[in-house]
C-alpha cells in the first residue's frame, strides 16, 4: 500500500486491524430472490416467448461453444432485463423509525435456469461515502422487508405468464405453475473501491463486515470465536481485493471491476441451495403422505384380503423417486466453473458455507427412505400376487377333487 493510500485509510493502524469505518466509493448492492418455478424449463422457447414482447430485453448465457473461460453451462440460463422497480420500503432506525415508508428505486433483472429455478436480482446504486455500516443495515432491512418479497412474487408471476408453457410443472402441481410459494433471499455487497483503497486485510478486520456477514447487529461486540469463524470464508487473489462469504449476505471487493463473475458463482451456489432445501421440503411432504395411506391401507384388512391398495401408491411412488432423481442430477450438472482455479475455490468454498452437500445428503437420504419404501411395497405386491395364485392353484386342485368325487357318487 503506498503512503497515500495509507494516510487516507488511517496512518499507524496496524497491520489486520481495521483503521475506521468502511466507506463505499464505487458499488452496489444486490438483493437476490431465488423461487422454483417449476421441473423443466425449455430455454429455447422461454427465450422466444421473452423476445417477442415482454418488456426489457433477454439474452443466452455463456454455453459450451465458449472459449474456455470462466463457465460452461450445459444449456445456458436466460437472462431477462425487467427495468427499474420501486420498493416502499419503512424506514429503519437510522431513517427516523417510526413506520414511514420511503421509496427506493431498484434496478431488476432475472436468470432463469433450465432446472426450473429462476433467480430474480433487485440492484441498489451506493451512493459514494456510504458506509459499509449503512450498506449492512439496508441489506437487512431489505431481506425482511415484505415490500420487496411482493415484488419478487409479483415479477415472478408476470414473468410465468409470458414464459406459458414453456415451463412444465411439477409432477404433482395439477396445472399451471401457480403462485410461488417458497422465495429464498441473499444479499451480494459489490463493491469496485473502498474509500482510501484499504488492503483486504483491513476490510476482513473490520467491525461492519463482521456484521454484515452475520445478518444483524448488536450493541454488545461479536466475541473472537465467532468473528472467527465468520472469516473462515474468505477468498482473496491479490492484496486489495477480497471475497467473504456468510450464510444471508456476502462483500465482494474487486478494484478491478470483475466482480461480475465472482457475483454468478455466489449466486450459482444460492440456486443449489434453493432447489435443494425446496426438494427436501418436497420430499418431507411427500414421505407424511406415503405413510399416511401406507397406514389407511393397513387398517382394512378386508380390502387386503381381495386385492391390494398399494398397486397405485407404488406406481406414485416410482415416478416421485425417478423424477427427483433426474431433478438433481440436472442441477449439479447444469454448470462447471473452468479455466479459473481461484474462481474454481470460491464456487467451492461458497457451496460449503451455504451447506448445499448437507441439503444434498438430505435430499439423498430421503431419496433412499423413498426407494426402500418402493421396494418394500412392490415386494408386498409380489408376495400377495404369489399368495393369490398359490390359493388359485389349491382352490382349482379342491375342486377338481369335489367334482371327481361327484362323479363317482
Amino acid at each position: 500500500m503506498d503512503a497515500a493510500s495509507g494516510a487516507a485509510s488511517g496512518a499507524g493502524a496496524a497491520p489486520g486491524e481495521a483503521a475506521g469505518p468502511l466507506l463505499v466509493e464505487r458499488g452496489r448492492l444486490r438483493c437476490l430472490r431465488l423461487v422454483d418455478v417449476g421441473e423443466e424449463v425449455d430455454l429455447d422457447r422461454a427465450h422466444a416467448a421473452c423476445t417477442g414482447g415482454l418488456a426489457g430485453e433477454a439474452a443466452r448465457g455463456p454455453g459450451p461453444q465458449r472459449p474456455p473461460g470462466v463457465f460452461v453451462f450445459k444449456h445456458p440460463p436466460l437472462d431477462v432485463a425487467l427495468g427499474a422497480r420501486t420498493v416502499a420500503l419503512e424506514a429503519g432506525p437510522g431513517g427516523g423509525g417510526d413506520g414511514a415508508v420511503a421509496p427506493l428505486t431498484v434496478t431488476a433483472s432475472a436468470r432463469v435456469f433450465d432446472h426450473g429455478n429462476l433467480a430474480l436480482r433487485f440492484d441498489v446504486p451506493l451512493a459514494p461515502g456510504t458506509p459499509l455500516a449503512e450498506v449492512a443495515a439496508l441489506a437487512a432491512r431489505l431481506s425482511r422487508a415484505p415490500a420487496l418479497e411482493r415484488l419478487a412474487r409479483d415479477e415472478t408471476r408476470a414473468l410465468l405468464a409470458r414464459l406459458g408453457d414453456a415451463v412444465s410443472r411439477h409432477a404433482d402441481a395439477g396445472g399451471a405453475p401457480g403462485a410461488p410459494d417458497d422465495v429464498e433471499g441473499y444479499a451480494l455487497v459489490l463493491v469496485d473501491a473502498f474509500a482510501g483503497h484499504p488492503p483486504g486485510v483491513e476490510v476482513l478486520a473490520s467491525e461492519d463486515l463482521a456484521w454484515l456477514l452475520a445478518g444483524e447487529r448488536c450493541a454488545r461486540p461479536l466475541a473472537a470465536s465467532e468473528r472467527a469463524e465468520l472469516r473462515r470464508h474468505v477468498h482473496a487473489y491479490l492484496d486489495d481485493d477480497l471475497v467473504a462469504i456468510g450464510w444471508d449476505a456476502a462483500l465482494v471487493l474487486d478494484p478491478a471491476g470483475g466482480g461480475h463473475d465472482v457475483a454468478q458463482v455466489l449466486e450459482l451456489a444460492c440456486v443449489q441451495r434453493q432447489a435443494m432445501r425446496f426438494y427436501d421440503r418436497v420430499l418431507d411432504a411427500e414421505l407424511t403422505r406415503i405413510y399416511d395411506e401406507v397406514e389407511r391401507a393397513a387398517r382394512s384388512p378386508v380390502r387386503l384380503l381381495l386385492w391390494s391398495p398399494y398397486a397405485r401408491l407404488t406406481r406414485r411412488v416410482h415416478r416421485r423417486w425417478l423424477g427427483l432423481t433426474e431433478m438433481a442430477e440436472r442441477v449439479e450438472a447444469s454448470v462447471e466453473v473452468v479455466g479459473d482455479a481461484w474462481l474454481a475455490r470460491v464456487y467451492r468454498g461458497a457451496l460449503e458455507r451455504l451447506r448445499v452437500a448437507d441439503w444434498q445428503q438430505a435430499v439423498t437420504r430421503k431419496h433412499g427412505l423413498i426407494a426402500r419404501v418402493y421396494e418394500a411395497l412392490r415386494a408386498q405386491l409380489e408376495a400377495r400376487r404369489n399368495t393369490l395364485l398359490e390359493t388359485a392353484i389349491v382352490l382349482l386342485i379342491v375342486l377338481e377333487i369335489v367334482l371327481a368325487l361327484l362323479k363317482k357318487v
